[in-house]
């Protein structure tokens, strides 16, 4: 119901390709970085954790950890949610919490 009050209000502001569009729903999550922003240093300390972790490496790729987080250190903004080094440093601590429940 929401969208359709939003496709009626905007006839004649956007473009019917765009206004009624039902396939595409843009990116899921994308405010992830924003919501992570107080707690930034926090996950670099983990991520740098992770990487000194003998047992975790052995399932995750210890080097490209390494790239990605010498990426992220130069910055980060709300804008970068969907850069790849972010999401690949998320999903790898996702899993080093993970690896680590079970050690």
């Amino acid at each position: 119901m929401d969208r359709a009050l939003i496709r009626n209000a905007t006839v004649n502001v956007l473009p019917d390709k765009v206004r009624l569009n039902q396939r595409y729903r843009g990116v899921q999550g994308a405010d992830w970085v924003h919501r992570m922003l107080p707690k930034w240093g926090e996950f670099i300390e983990e991520i740098e954790q992770l990487i000194t972790d003998d047992k975790a490496l052995e399932f995750l790729d210890g080097q490209a950890i390494k790239n990605a987080l010498g990426t992220i250190k130069k910055g980060t903004s709300p804008e970068l949610a969907t850069n790849p080094d972010h999401k690949f440093l998320m999903r790898s601590l996702i899993v080093y919490r993970f690896l680590k429940r079970f050690n």
